[in-house]
């Protein structure tokens, strides 16, 4: 983030705590293998949709955090007539892919994502408003 706000100095930085990275309970902070050796059913806690983490949370759980943010996001953005960059962990970046482009419950789950990669939205307001 201080890196991208060198290059724009007019730029405001929002921190908001629904785009945390999920929470993985009884298993954060640890290693994944550590996670695969108590939990035989390690790839539908790890990557399903509806299933708990013990003590933590789903993928279903984090959109349901991320879409309000979401919603006002998008109503900021028209009423300011301004564009904007998200940054999210990777957990927070499924739930926004899963918003902005209307995934399925099974889309998302396989959605590999990289702290290097990016992606770009255009919205479409009406042009009345502008």
């Amino acid at each position: 983030l201080v890196e991208v706000l060198k290059y724009h100095k007019n730029a405001k930085a929002i921190v908001d705590h629904r785009l945390r990275e999920r929470n993985y309970g009884i298993f954060s902070g640890k290693e994944k293998e550590l996670f695969k050796k108590y939990f035989s059913n390690y790839p539908e806690i790890h990557r399903g949709y509806k299933t708990n983490i013990p003590k933590g949370e789903s993928l279903e759980e984090v959109t349901k955090r991320v879409s309000p943010f979401l919603k006002e996001l998008i109503k900021f953005m028209q009423d300011e007539k301004v564009n904007v960059a998200i940054c999210a962990h990777t957990n927070s970046m499924r739930a926004i892919e899963e918003y902005m482009e209307d995934l399925h419950e099974d889309e998302l789950v396989v959605i590999e994502n990289s702290p290097s990669n990016y992606k770009k939205y255009v919205l479409k307001f009406d042009l009345t408003d502008f």
